[in-house]
């Protein structure tokens, strides 16, 4: 007789496979749940469960009415560490917080009907706390031997960064929508060669009357950029990718039938767009209504024309006030000089003296001229004929000058030139005016008294200071700084001009003025110029 001893079968063999789910449903303690012992589980339950446990994918089995959890590795880490114990728990108290959005849709499958639920989307506590997660589900009803079903297989696909992104990129094409809605910037868009408007914003609308747009060719769409020539640049652009850039392009509008075109400017942008593959599928449109700035800088501009104009024209009346102003004190000598003439011819007066007078009045005459010659000189260049001269000189022949014509009557001039300040670098016939000027000035502001009028000239470094000071009444301290513009009134009632022209040739030549209201009354007016070679060379050594 013979005997046969079959080798003991290990029931928990299928669930020898690596991984923490497998260890823990082989010692988990079956024979108190509804699920029994692993001996008496289905081979359904079994095969599937070990198919599970080698998967990478998420997958979780709910076996029974009760839906006693299994899951894998893979699976855990959906569930995170608040759900670290579930396996052999029944799912609907496990999972309390998704069982009412869940739970029909498992039932249902345990019913036999297999449940997808794409972009299901929940808040679930994972990791301890609460957070938004979002998946595809899969419920699959797992039929028995004999047809019945006997639990649910779930699959589980996270998409929570996914939906993650999709919601970043809403938000920003949210964002994006409403700049493009808001923005002051005309913006659209067209496609196929033949520009297909598809896009515009709410700008680009207005700056076209609200016409459609959308859904029509541009040339048709906007027939005033056909008739401006402004199709074939834009289809150039839809064929060779280079942008179109225009700045202050003028575009005349029509936005009526009956309404008169109206003038716009516009910097704007036309850029090719692509797919893919870089093929140029539309243009996009990116402009700027300058319409308000082209206006502004015309209107400006006009403007600037009539000032322009207008200040030639005080221009000219200046300068013939001017000329009026220097020509005066030649003329009016020459004059004297010739009536004195007339009178010793008269009488009979002795010949040399008749010959001195109009030898004088012809100096004075062609002193007329060279003013005005050296006036234009300066107007049109700006700059003096400079030499050295002998200050002393100058200053002696302009008093001599005033004396002989009755200005200084009733005052004498003092004249004071230091050693070092002997001879200047100046245009003579330009001193001679700055000098006549000042020096009748200081006659009219010193006519109510005897007071000498006191000329002085001190060396400053490589200038030399010239300095008239007269006694009179003085000048307001608050009118010294724009005694020497033009117009200014003069302290004798005239209108300023011989000063504003004594800074003109001063600044000329390369030197200041400047007038003061000593303390002790009267005026002080300086005047520095460039100071003559020898006299730097002194100064220097």
């Amino acid at each position: 007789m013979s005997f046969s001893i079959a080798a003991a079968v290990d029931p928990t063999a299928f669930l020898s496979l690596p991984g923490r789910s497998a260890a823990v449903i082989r010692a988990f303690p079956w024979e108190n749940t509804p699920l029994g012992p692993i001996a008496a589980w289905p081979a359904a339950l079994k095969t599937l469960l070990a198919t599970a446990l080698v998967s990478a994918a998420p997958k979780l089995l709910l076996w029974g009415p009760e839906l006693i959890t299994l899951h894998n590795d893979a699976y855990s880490t959906n569930l995170g560490t608040a759900f670290a114990d579930a396996i052999g728990r029944p799912f609907p108290a496990l999972r309390r917080d998704l069982w009412p959005k869940l739970g029909p849709h498992i039932e249902a499958a345990y019913s036999g009907s297999p449940q997808f639920l794409p972009n299901f989307r929940a808040i679930t506590r994972r990791y301890g706390r609460d957070e938004p997660a979002s998946g595809t589900l899969v419920y699959t009803p797992v039929p028995l031997e004999d047809g019945s079903i006997g639990g649910v297989l779930g699959e589980v696909y996270d998409t929570t960064r996914e939906f993650e992104r999709s919601d970043r990129l809403e938000g920003e094409n949210a964002r994006l929508s409403q700049m493009f809605e808001r923005s002051p910037v005309l913006m659209a868009a067209t496609t196929g060669p033949v520009l297909t408007f598809r896009d515009a914003n709410p700008a680009f609308d207005r700056f076209f009357g609200g016409r459609p747009l959308i859904g029509r060719a541009l040339p048709d769409a906007i027939p005033e950029a056909a008739a401006q020539d402004m199709v074939a640049p834009l289809q150039a652009v839809f064929q060779s990718g280079e942008p179109w850039i225009g700045q202050e392009v003028e575009f005349c509008v029509h936005n009526g039938p009956d309404a008169a075109a109206e003038r716009r400017f516009v910097d704007f942008i036309w850029q090719a767009t692509r797919d893919d593959r870089g093929a140029i599928t539309g243009l996009v449109f990116f402009g700027y209504d300058v319409t308000s700035r082209r206006v502004s800088r015309e209107r400006a501009d006009h403007l600037h024309a009539q000032l322009l104009h207008a200040s030639r024209l005080n221009a000219m009346g200046t300068m013939a006030m001017t000329l009026a102003h220097e020509l005066n004190q030649p003329l009016t000598a020459a004059a004297n000089f010739l009536t004195a003439g007339q009178r010793f011819l008269a009488i009979g007066g002795d010949q040399r003296a008749i010959e001195n007078l109009l030898r004088e009045s012809e100096q004075q005459i062609q002193r007329a001229g060279e003013i005005i010659r050296r006036m234009r000189s300066l107007v049109s260049a700006g700059a003096a004929h400079r030499e050295e001269v002998p200050l002393t000189d100058v200053i002696g022949r302009v008093v001599r000058l005033l004396e002989t014509s009755g200005e200084l009557s009733r005052n004498r001039v003092e004249v004071a030139v230091a050693a070092a300040a002997q001879t200047v670098i100046a245009d003579q016939v330009q001193l001679e005016q700055i000098l006549l000027n000042l020096l009748r000035n200081a006659g009219q502001a010193s006519a109510a008294t005897t007071e000498p009028i006191i000329v002085d000239a001190i060396a400053a470094g490589a200038m030399v200071q010239v300095s008239v000071r007269d006694r009179g009444a003085g000048i307001a301290a608050e009118r010294i700084g724009g005694l020497f513009d033009a117009l200014q009134p003069s302290t004798s009632g005239g209108l300023g001009v011989g000063l504003s022209l004594c800074r003109t040739m001063v600044e000329a030549q390369g030197g200041r003025i400047w007038a003061e209201a000593p303390a002790a009354g009267g005026t002080i007016v300086n005047f520095s110029l460039p100071a003559g070679p020898q006299q730097r060379a002194t100064d220097q050594g």
